[in-house]
């Protein structure tokens, strides 16, 4: 079964920021979340999409 959620950490290691950079992600809408109890999951598509978006380093 495939992870529909990661946690913040999680996602600042995937995406090599930290947790700062994580969050000012969220706060500009660029990655979406959800709370369950007191902890902030992240939407693993929705970092997909993100990174999708991004222009490729060296792209014609």
């Amino acid at each position: 079964m495939q992870r529909i959620l990661i946690s913040v950490q999680e996602t600042g290691e995937l995406l090599g920021v930290k947790k700062t950079s994580t969050y000012k992600l969220l706060n500009l809408g660029l990655i979406q979340s959800t709370t369950i109890g007191r902890r902030r999951l992240i939407f693993l598509d929705s970092v997909h999409s993100y990174l999708s978006s991004r222009p490729r380093m060296g792209a014609v």
